[in-house]
């Protein structure tokens, strides 16, 4: 499911899984690091870096209330 509000001027989207998780979250933004065969390694880091260009944040955490990830972006709100 994803979600979004907004709270002290900043705008949070959230999108949520029910998956396996996250098995190896000390290398999600590691550029180049990749767990498929194919992969190349870009998509958390470019999208990380993309996030921080606009003075916002990306986290992806493991959920606590079942199965599955969070990921969270913060950004500024407009006015």
């Amino acid at each position: 499911w994803m979600q979004w509000r907004r709270s002290e001027g900043k705008v949070t989207i959230e999108v949520v899984d029910e998956g396996v998780g996250i098995a190896d979250p000390v290398h999600l933004f590691v550029p180049s690091f990749s767990t498929k065969p194919q992969g190349n390694g870009i998509g958390l880091a470019l999208s990380r870096q993309i996030v921080e260009g606009h003075k916002g944040t990306i986290e992806l955490t493991n959920r606590l209330d079942g199965p599955g990830a969070r990921a969270s972006v913060r950004l500024p709100a407009g006015s």
